[in-house]
């Protein structure tokens, strides 16, 4: 592409995308639920005390990956909240498990496995639920926000 004035482009508006981190109990879920018309990927109890809320139960990798795909669906939410990254990166390794057909995340990967080779085969999970986030910001315009569990205090 030819760069001249005619090819100029004004950039639109878009939702934020936020990440809210802290330790339990400290209200990040109540915080996101606070935000316009929220749709929760729950992958833990924080909800419970929240009565009312919109959300799937997510116990699996491919309950994410069908939640964020059902959300490319006409539907009334505005705001997709993803609680907790923490508790889901373990069903992210189940699934790896599962590709891979072995019993421990030390064996994921070429040649059996090893240490910390089983990082490099979950980057194409981790970037198909990127991608599917990205695509609900960009083409559904929904704010995305993605919750992390502290697991410890500050003050240890």
């Amino acid at each position: 592409m030819a760069i001249s004035l005619e090819t100029l482009k004004k950039s639109s508006p878009m939702p934020p995308r936020d990440l809210i981190f802290g330790v339990a109990g400290i209200g990040k879920s109540t915080l996101a639920s606070l935000m316009p018309a929220p749709v929760f990927l729950a992958t833990e109890d924080g909800l419970s005390g929240l009565p009312g809320v919109d959300h799937w139960e997510v116990r699996s990798y491919r309950d994410a990956v069908e939640a964020i795909t059902a959300l490319h669906e006409d539907h009334p939410f505005r705001t997709l909240v993803f609680d907790t990254v923490s508790a889901f990166e373990p069903m992210l390794h189940r699934r790896l498990l599962e590709l891979w057909g072995v019993d421990s995340i030390d064996k994921v990967g070429a040649s059996g496995g090893g240490y910390y080779k089983w990082r490099m085969e979950a980057l194409p999970l981790w970037q198909e639920i990127l991608d599917g986030l990205d695509s609900l910001w960009i083409n559904k315009g929904m704010r995305n926000i993605t919750i992390q569990l502290h697991m410890g205090s500050i003050y240890n």
